[in-house]
Formats: structure tokens, sequence, C-alpha cells
């Protein structure tokens, strides 16, 4: 009788964590040996997967996940407890979702993935053993080797989904690969240095209230320096804002929260549409009636993300006053005054503002 009561609740609990869709378990690095930022991955298994708001079981959950459900990668962190994570957008929202080997498969790399060549750049590999594939995709028997640490091969061009191109000799043999990017170091044959900073290579300026919006249809590499084979830190989606702290010729120098933690990288220039944040700001209202003697706020919208300094007057005191946090009192009945705001943000030029009031 025991027997048979444990059985049942075994079964029991089985069954409660397939219908909440859950097997969040510890997960070696090793399930994601083969997993890259920029990655199209799509649910392999029919119970389905919670998104939560942080890397962790005990976050909040913002979505679902359902089998044949495709994701994009955009970043893959690890908890305490060394379980994987792969950060994506699921719906409308961002989130986490745990993941062990054999829960996703990899889908097929676009047809539109393009490749730009190199000229005298070389690639040395910084992981213990790095896979070469004879495409820039993850798929069954399309290995063609292994390079081991430190080995430095050819870099003869870079593909617009995260992937460098190599040429290297195997025994008599000379192999043409890809191998993911974040995994090498590429820099100039003629280089006496590999960890030179190409970010050096081009010259910025700062400037404040301005956003870079992605246009890139598959989303944008945010990189640690200004250079096309600098290491991925995340993957901005199609439509995702991010504010620009510094431009160059080519390069936005831009911040992002990555994993809880604010980070600088470097986006291309070309791949965006800047977004000027200072032309949002303005008064809520052009004109106003104020009743005589009450105080009310001036509100102003817009630009909710800047630091600004703002100098309130009034055409005339003895119509309307305003204080130093714009807040009016109408001090004569049937007048009118206008009220103005100076607004100075950043190294930005000041922008005015005016609202008629009229007090009643």
């Amino acid at each position: 009788m025991k027997k048979n009561f444990l059985k049942t609740a075994a079964a029991l609990m089985l069954m409660m964590m397939l219908f909440c869709g859950v097997f969040e378990t510890k997960v070696s690095a090793a399930s994601y040996n083969d997993f890259y930022i920029g990655q199209t991955i799509q649910v392999n298994i029919s119970a389905g997967l919670r998104v939560r708001k942080a890397p962790s079981t005990s976050s909040a959950t913002v979505g679902s996940l359902s089998q044949g459900d495709r994701i994009r990668i955009m970043n893959i962190v690890y908890d305490s407890a060394d379980r994987g994570w792969v950060y994506a957008k699921v719906g409308s929202v961002y989130g986490y979702v745990l993941a062990a080997e054999g829960w996703f498969k990899p889908v097929a790399a676009s047809s539109t993935v393009r490749v730009y060549a190199y000229t005298n750049m070389q690639a040395k590999v910084n992981v213990a053993s790095l896979t070469v594939r004879s495409k820039p995709v993850i798929a069954s028997g399309n290995v063609l080797g292994y390079l081991s640490r430190n080995t430095v091969v050819t870099a003869t061009g870079y593909t617009t989904n995260g992937w460098i191109r190599v040429t290297y000799k195997s025994g008599s043999t000379t192999v043409t690969g890809y191998v993911y990017s974040p995994y090498v170091t590429v820099s100039s044959k003629s280089s006496s240095s590999s960890t030179t900073d190409p970010a050096k290579k081009e010259t910025f300026q700062n400037v404040y209230a301005y956003k870079a919006k992605v246009t890139a249809s598959g989303g944008l590499y945010m990189r640690k320096s200004a250079s096309t084979t600098s290491q991925i830190i995340t993957l901005l989606a199609y439509g995702e804002t991010v504010p620009i702290t510094a431009y160059s010729q080519n390069w936005y120098k831009v911040t992002k929260t990555v994993n809880g933690v604010t980070q600088t990288g470097y986006i291309a220039r070309k791949y965006t549409t800047r977004i000027d944040v200072l032309k949002s700001v303005k008064f809520k209202y052009s004109s106003m009636t104020v009743q005589w003697g009450k105080a009310y706020p001036i509100t102003i919208v817009g630009g909710e993300s800047l630091t600004m300094t703002k100098t309130w007057t009034s055409s005339n005191e003895n119509v309307v006053r305003v204080s130093k946090n714009g807040y009016i009192v109408g001090r004569k009945k049937n007048a009118t005054a206008t009220i103005t705001c100076k607004i100075k943000a950043g190294n930005r030029s000041p922008i005015t503002l005016t609202c008629k009031v009229t007090v009643k």
C-alpha cells in the first residue's frame, strides 16, 4: 500500500511539472558549446518553457515558449548554480530562458548572410578547443576540424552573423572554414600586438541627448570596441533604441544594461537611425487658463531620461508669477502673460519653451 502511494505521488509530481512546463535543473556549460549570440533556435521539447525577468528560477515569469517557437539569442549567461540561460525577445518582452542540451535545436542560417573580405589579418584561438565549420552556422555534418588554444590561422573574412572565415594547413591539406568570432582574437599580421584597441583608430566626439535606433532587420551587434572583429557584448533587436554617448565617422559609442549591469560598447552607424531626444521635450499645453490666486504646475513632457537645467521667466510678473520649479500663480484677472522655460541639457544648445497663460 505504501509503495503504491509513493508511486502515485511521484507520478502526480511528474504530471505537475509537465503541466507547469518547467524542468529548471542544472545546465552545464557544455550544453552551450555550439550556441552563439545572434543564432536563431527553436524549442525542441513538448513541455513549455518559462521566460523570466532575470536569470534565476525564483525570478518573475514574464512569458512562455511552446514547442516549435523560435527565438534569437541576444546573450548567454550563467547563474550562481552554473545553470545556463538564453536572453532573448519573446513576443513584446525581453527575458531569460533556462535551456539544457536537447531543449532547443538550431535553425538553419538565413541565405542572406553575407561575407566581407579581410586583408592581411590573422586569428588567434582563445579557447581550449574551437570547432571549424564548413558554413557559418551550427548544423549536423558541417564540422571540418578543431583548433587548439593559441593556434594562429589566417583570417580571410567575417560574416554578418558573427563568424570569422579562416584558412589554415592540416597536414598537406588547406582548410577553409568558419569559427565563431568571440572565441578568437583577430589582428593585423603586421601588428606587433594583438591587444590593440581598434576603437583608438577612430576619433570620437562626445554627444548628449541622442539615441540610435537599430534598422538592421536581423538586429545589430554591440561590440567591446569599434571594430567588426571585436568581441560581441550583446545583440540589439530591430527597432531597439540605445543612448549615444559619442560618435565617430563610422561608429556610435552607446550604453545598455545587460544582465543588470550597464555596459558601454560600439555599434555601426550605417545600420541605425539617429533620434534627437531633446526634440521630444515640450510643454504639455501651449496655452492655459487659470483661476486668480491659485497655483498650477506647468508640465514638461518628453526627455524623461535626460538631466536638464530649467530657467523659468514670466513676461509680466504682475499678471502671472512663476517659481523656479515651474509653478504659476495668476495675480491679475482678465489678463495674459507668457511663461518661458529655457532648458539646458548636457553639451547641447539650449532650447526655449513658451506657454500663454490667461488669468480668469
